[in-house]
């Protein structure tokens, strides 16, 4: 099996924020055929799998499928030639599947210990972060791309289950440095120096500790908010550095200067409209809203204080809550 000029394994933990038009996958999924790889989707959500069809996707449930149906589904029995590989999915044990496929691929991104590595650096470091009196403990995910750390969201869902974040464009700040600096010593310990990764670290005060790390993979929410905030695409960025992968990795400035802040919602809404109509007008900082009962939206400003405050009061209106006066932006939220 001859091998690809370039493989990624990109796994969307989420496939939209913004409904068909804007989602992870397709983005992806153009941003790859544009650069001429060869692309297969794997999913554990049929209604996903069936909107992707429509799109020549090759499309695979991700339950039951082995590294080596999807690599043959790459590059068929007796084939001298393949296009670059571009598998997008979710599911789990995708950082696992993506390895071993580009082993059998003959790629080296990500080589088939990095998921090991990730998992024994993870085992032999994490201790639970206690929280200090009156401190709670915060979970952050950090967006990694060639061994650097291109953004951090924070996770400020109330039942912790990982569904709100507010990404600030500002790398600025000790916390900020703590954490990025627990992201890099991760990646660097377990070689991830190529592609995308993925690295969960729960903080309390100064106390940092990293609780997971997953090569190849990018969250598509987390990704969204972080271009909003940062303008790094970070989905582009991985997509090209799949065709460079006998290269050296790019040089990337750490993201340093703040742009804006970004803050993720979610909420049932379900009688929100599907587009940016004259509704949407007066909502501050509004750039997307996804429609139905795992509805989201998504706001922009300048710091953290406005954006979170135009977030509530778009979710409010979105919902159809009744109206109420608003706290001024800026003030304690």
């Amino acid at each position: 099996m001859s091998a690809p000029i370039g493989w990624l394994g990109l796994i969307a933990g989420e496939w939209t924020i913004a409904g068909d038009a804007s989602s992870c996958a397709r983005r992806t999924v153009r941003a790859g055929r544009a650069l001429g790889l060869r692309t297969l989707a794997v999913s554990t959500d049929e209604r996903c799998l069936a909107r992707l069809a429509a799109d020549g996707w090759s499309l695979r449930p991700a339950s039951g499928l082995d590294p080596a149906s999807i690599a043959t589904a790459f590059a068929p029995a007796g084939s001298r030639a393949i296009a670059p590989a571009l598998l997008v999915g979710d599911g789990p044990g995708l950082s696992d599947t993506t390895a071993r496929v580009a082993a059998l691929l003959g790629a080296r991104n990500p080589d088939p210990g990095a998921v090991a590595r990730s998992a024994g650096f993870v085992a032999g470091r994490r201790t639970a972060v206690t929280p200090e009196p009156g401190r709670a403990v915060s979970r952050y995910v950090a967006q990694a791309q060639d061994g650097q750390v291109i953004g951090i969201a924070e996770d400020v869902t109330a039942d912790g289950r990982g569904r709100d974040y507010d990404c600030p464009g500002s790398a600025q700040g000790w916390h900020a440095r703590r954490l990025r600096a627990h992201a890099r010593a991760a990646l660097d310990a377990a070689g991830l120096t190529r592609g995308p990764a993925e690295v969960i670290l729960h903080a309390a005060g100064r106390r940092v500790s990293v609780e997971s790390l997953a090569p190849g993979r990018i969250d598509g929410c987390i990704a969204s908010v972080i271009e909003l905030a940062t303008g790094h695409d970070v989905i582009l960025g991985a997509v090209r550095a799949a065709v460079s992968a006998a290269l050296p990795p790019p040089h990337r400035p750490a993201p340093h200067h703040a742009r804006r802040h970004a803050c993720l919602r979610r909420a049932d809404l379900r009688g929100a409209p599907a587009r940016a109509d004259a509704a949407w007008v007066d909502l501050p900082g509004l750039v997307s809203v996804r429609p139905g009962m795992d509805g989201a939206v998504v706001t922009v400003a300048d710091d953290r204080a406005s954006a979170s405050w135009g977030a509530r009061s778009a979710v409010e209106r979105l919902a159809g809550w009744p109206s109420r006066p608003s706290a001024v932006p800026g003030g304690a939220l």
